[in-house]
């Protein structure tokens, strides 16, 4: 059974915006799926996160294994309780 590997990074556009991009990684190529570009002074927050990878999930197939790569700053508490769920 194949699976699906999901790829979340965050790029700074200049001192006041970040885009954060999930990606598909296929064959070692990343495919943004969805973007947003947020105002912030620093990071996005996991409520951004959460909104990007939640309208990611709602088009991918159902019951195929999920693994989602990630920078260690996005190892958040929130960000593994979604994983989990």
């Amino acid at each position: 059974m194949y699976g699906i590997n999901l790829q979340i990074d965050e790029h700074k556009l200049s001192s006041s915006r970040a885009a954060l991009i999930v990606s598909i990684l296929i064959e070692n190529k990343m495919f943004p799926l969805a973007w947003s570009i947020e105002q912030t002074g620093g990071h996005c927050h996991f409520e951004t996160q959460e909104k990007l990878l939640d309208r990611v999930y709602d088009i991918l197939p159902e019951n195929l294994p999920l693994t989602l790569k990630a920078d260690r700053f996005y190892g958040t508490k929130s960000l593994v309780a979604w994983c989990q769920d």
